[in-house]
């Protein structure tokens, strides 16, 4: 019997009672959302926390299970020629969908691509002004592409 109990554990938790850390395959430790990182953290990748996304409020604004809303690091507001084919966007790429919400807001989706990206890549979104550079590299590509809000009717207006 303790033979079965402890193979259910270990096939269950994957350690039953044991604090393992750095095993490979195991997932980084997580900080809520939210929380300040020790001083050692500067040079660490921000945090991130599981959540799943319940809903989405516009193309850069989500509602978590747990009730948290996020606004999307690095998108602007949707203008009004592009704002129904963003939700769109955003809803078929997010609703119901466990994500990945770093301090700084970022959403990865659970293979690790950040959801920012994928909408500018896409013509989906607008950067806002203070966005990282691979956030306007990809806004950048979408223009020459002329594709999603680059393209016609909006050609990148609001």
């Amino acid at each position: 019997m303790r033979t079965i109990t402890a193979l259910l554990c270990l096939t269950l938790t994957g350690a039953c009672g044991r604090a393992e850390t750095g095993a490979a395959g195991s997932a980084p430790p997580t900080t809520p959302h939210g929380t300040a990182g020790s001083a050692t953290a500067a040079s660490a990748p921000p945090a991130q926390a599981k959540a799943v996304v319940s809903d989405v409020l516009d193309a850069r604004t989500v509602l978590t299970s747990a009730g948290e809303r996020v606004v999307v690091a690095g998108l602007a507001d949707p203008g009004d020629c592009w704002r129904a084919p963003a939700l769109a966007f955003a809803r078929d790429a997010l609703r119901g969908k466990e994500v990945r919400i770093s301090e700084l807001d970022s959403v990865r989706l659970s293979d690790g691509t950040d959801f920012a990206r994928l909408a500018l890549v896409n013509g989906m979104g607008k950067t806002t002004a203070v966005a990282a550079r691979s956030l306007t590299e990809a806004q950048s590509a979408a223009q020459a592409s002329a594709v999603g809000l680059w393209g016609p009717p909006c050609r990148g207006g609001d």
